[in-house]
Formats: structure tokens, sequence, C-alpha cells
């Protein structure tokens, strides 16, 4: 019985954790996608499976302002400058947790690497709006400006 109830704490404590773990990663799959699958903006590596240690690392690093892949440095800074050593790794583990499925990785690996004008306008204008708002970007936000941008050259 006594076994039994220890199962039980740890089991739930367990998935507490995973479920606290799974809300703060969904500030990520904004960018990353809700499993993880996702390139970033089209040009990031898709993290899904990645070990939890290189998630730590490259947080972590992030976090320290000493790591700008892709020009994303300000932009992940705003992400993980946020976070705590205990939800960075909370967050690691579950992303290391996710993993693609087949057929995610057959259409990651057959995805042609050519862009649209639209696609190539679209990762620019997102690079210099972080590299404009390293303290307060926030890539909904830029988005939104984005869509916005678009309506008003749509409209003229």
């Amino acid at each position: 019985m006594r076994i039994e109830s220890v199962f039980f704490v740890l089991a739930t404590t367990s998935t507490l954790l995973m479920a606290d773990a799974a809300a703060t990663f969904q500030k990520c799959a904004v960018c990353h996608g809700e499993q993880a699958e996702k390139k970033s903006l089209g040009v990031s590596a898709i993290i899904a499976g990645w070990k939890e240690d290189k998630i730590i690392e490259r947080l972590q690093e992030y976090r320290a302002k000493k790591l700008d892949q892709y020009g994303f440095g300000n932009m992940m800074y705003g992400q993980s400058g946020k976070l705590s050593d205990k939800e960075i790794r909370d967050v690691a583990h579950y992303i290391s947790t996710l993993m693609l499925s087949q057929a995610d990785a057959d259409a990651n690996a057959s995805t042609s690497e050519t862009q649209t004008t639209e696609q190539i306008a679209y990762k620019k204008y997102i690079r210099e709006y972080f590299i404009n708002n390293p303290k307060y970007g926030e890539i909904r936000q830029a988005n939104k400006l984005w869509e916005e941008k678009n309506k008003e050259q749509i409209g003229k």
C-alpha cells in the first residue's frame, strides 16, 4: 500500500512538471510548432527530439546573449531571458521528448529550398524587427505588424 502511494505521488508530480513545461513551451510553439516540428521562420533547425543538454546549453547561451543563430539572438533572448534555470531544464526535458512523425520528417526532407519573394521579405522583416527591438520584441507583435504592413500595401 505504501509503495503504491509513493508511486502515485511521483507519477502525479511528474505529470504536473510536464504540464508546466508544456505550458512554458507554448511561447516557443509560436515559431517552432506545437510539437517542435517546424523550422522557426522557415530557417532554423527543427528542435523536436534534441538532447536535453543541447537545449539547455542553447537556451542559456541565448539568455546570456552569447548566441545569435540565424539573426534570432534578440528574439530568443526575449524568450529565454524570462525563464528561470528550472524552467529551462523543464522545457528542455519536454522538448527532448517530442519526436517528429515520419510524415513530418519526410515533408521536411522533401521541402524545396526555393522561397517565394514574400517569404524572403517576411524573414527579412522579422530579423530587422528583432534587431530594432532587442529588449521587448515578441514574435506575435512582429507578425501583427507584418500583417498590418501588408494590409496597408494592398490598400494603396
